[in-house]
């Protein structure tokens, strides 16, 4: 740790810090801008694929790209892990395997859900190792936008944590800490509240094509779907909440899943509108938890979570 930690506590505006990056998909192609951006320096991309390491090299001018692990270069510090979940022990393995001085450098991967235990192997070789986590979507190698998005860091101790603290600030993150044994949860929240905002606007554009609305759903429910995020922002998700279930509309919530159930048996149980009556049914049940949060308990909750759930057990008998 010697080696790294003055170049943030002391000179991070001297340039002395060199990064190599391990990886070149679309997170790397963010990453890697905004660090240079940022006045650091990457001095080494590396890939399993050559177009892709030559790719990202080429767009940020980085002269030194390999498809070899054993080319990470000397003189990096801080070894930026970008590849997929299931990759990072295999990788980290092989780097380990490599017979590099591994004392006083850093190495760290992006994923979520998966902790520094994934790094066990370089972390034996006297390596210093953490995770650090992007909040943010990254659906092509065009450079998203870091500046004010959020970023989980899980270090072995403060120090580490510090550096990574001082790294994240350095590109526009704002950083905050996460202990290893509670990433899973911090990983299925984001992918409960991003992920499945995807999954539910597919889903009302395919409704809305039965609807014959023909203009892009996501462009109609952008302005409510925004103001709902206000209130969210605001008053809390449970103090947010509108629509028939926290009415209590059982009227329109039976028009809904009449609709559904008209769909499965036109387009057959394997078809889309299945697994969206099975979504439907469920985050209703959600809905119900959510609404009894709002509003208290009442027998109108009970009779409504009773229906749904009795519902969905009906439909998955069904399956």
């Amino acid at each position: 740790m010697d080696t790294f930690r003055p170049l943030f506590t002391n000179s991070m505006e001297a340039g002395e810090l060199n990064i190599a990056i391990v990886g070149a998909g679309k997170i790397a192609f963010t990453l890697t801008g905004a660090l240079l951006q940022n006045g650091m320096n990457v001095c080494c991309v590396i890939s399993r694929n050559y177009e892709a390491a030559h790719m990202l090299a080429k767009e940020y001018s980085i002269k030194n790209f390999s498809t070899e692990l054993k080319d990470i270069s000397p003189k990096a510090n801080i070894i930026i892990l970008s590849v997929t979940d299931n990759a990072i022990s295999d990788v980290a393995e092989k780097i380990a395997s490599t017979n590099t001085d591994l004392k006083n450098k850093l190495f760290l991967h992006l994923s979520g859900s998966l902790n520094s235990g994934e790094l066990i192997s370089l972390k034996q070789k006297g390596a210093v190792t953490a995770s650090f986590h992007i909040m943010q979507t990254f659906p092509s190698k065009i450079q998203m936008p870091l500046k004010d998005r959020y970023a989980a860091v899980e270090a072995e101790d403060a120090e580490t944590a510090k550096v990574l603290f001082r790294l994240a600030e350095r590109i526009g993150l704002k950083p905050f800490g996460i202990s290893a044994e509670k990433k899973t949860y911090y990983h299925l929240a984001s992918v409960i509240a991003v992920n499945f905002l995807s999954g539910n606007m597919f889903a009302a554009q395919k409704l809305f094509n039965k609807s014959g609305i023909l203009l892009p759903s996501a462009e109609v429910l952008e302005p409510i779907i925004q103001t709902a995020l206000n209130n969210i922002k605001e008053t809390g998700a449970e103090k947010s909440l509108s629509g028939p279930v926290e009415r209590h509309d059982l009227n329109t919530i039976n028009k809904h899943l009449d609709v559904l159930k008209e769909s499965v048996q036109k387009t057959g149980s394997d078809d889309i509108y299945n697994v969206l009556l099975v979504s439907y049914l469920a985050q209703s049940l959600f809905l119900v938890k959510t609404a009894e949060q709002k509003n208290g308990f009442s027998n109108s909750n009970k009779e409504l979570n009773d229906i749904l759930l009795n519902e969905l057990k009906k439909l998955l008998n069904s399956l």
